[in-house]
């Protein structure tokens, strides 16, 4: 019998474009390769906002990653962890044509990170920086108090996220399978989809969790297979 595998595992430290499933969200993930276009008019801002697990953290970082991947420079900024943007004096600052902020309401009700966060922006502006940030709410409802810095969250291109549910999550189940090269039949996707969390990231971990599983077996999935693996699936 198979080692059981716990969940959850790591999520992928490399998202790309590629592997973002978007479901609902064709919108936004249209609008994040337009902010990444060479040709034509290029957008200069997008705001992805939307709840805990729509996968605003994967868009930023593909993009960060899809930049670089252009020969040019971007940097990804968490300012929940960060605890704010940094000064517009910071080295990094001169060397990225793309920054990719997450966590933006973290700012608000701070006066000297509202502050910072608009100085920023402004230089960011000013030199032509795309940028690329993310929030759980729009921005006209993030709870702001410098009116310059609610004029500034409102300028740009503004895409909505949504949580994958239902048809979603089966399409979710079906695209990751692809991905990692597994072959899943329709009623193992069913069995898996009635015991997982009703939660993309888990259903991420779960097919990267039975991928590794496959692999080290060298066996094609099935139903007793992923229910003596995974230790929550019984």
């Amino acid at each position: 019998m198979p080692a059981q595998l716990p969940l959850p595992l790591p999520l992928n430290p490399d998202p790309s474009l590629e592997s973002f499933f978007p479901g609902a969200n064709v919108r936004a993930l249209g609008l994040v390769c337009q902010l990444l276009a060479e040709a034509g008019e290029p957008l200069l801002s997008l705001c992805c906002h939307g709840p805990s697990g729509s996968g605003k953290t994967h868009l930023l970082l593909a993009a960060a990653r899809a930049w670089r991947g252009q020969g040019k420079t971007a940097s990804y900024l968490a300012l929940e962890r960060l605890g704010g943007p940094p000064p517009a004096s910071d080295a990094r600052f001169e060397k990225a044509s793309l920054y990719c902020l997450d966590d933006v309401e973290v700012v608000a009700g701070k006066p000297d990170k509202e502050r910072a966060l608009f100085v920023f922006l402004n230089d960011l502006r000013r030199n032509k920086v795309r940028v690329l940030w993310a929030s759980k709410h729009p921005p006209g409802e993030i709870q702001v108090d410098l009116p310059d810095l609610r004029s500034r969250l409102s300028w740009g291109a503004v895409a909505r996220l949504r949580r994958l549910d239902g048809d979603d999550l089966r399409g979710l189940v079906a695209f990751q399978a692809q991905l990692l090269g597994l072959s899943l039949s329709d009623k193992l996707a069913h069995y898996l989809l009635s015991r997982l969390p009703r939660h993309p990231e888990a259903v991420i971990q779960c097919m990267r969790q039975l991928s590794e599983c496959s692999l080290a077996s060298g066996r094609r999935l099935t139903i007793p297979m992923v229910r003596d693996s995974l230790a929550w699936s019984k």
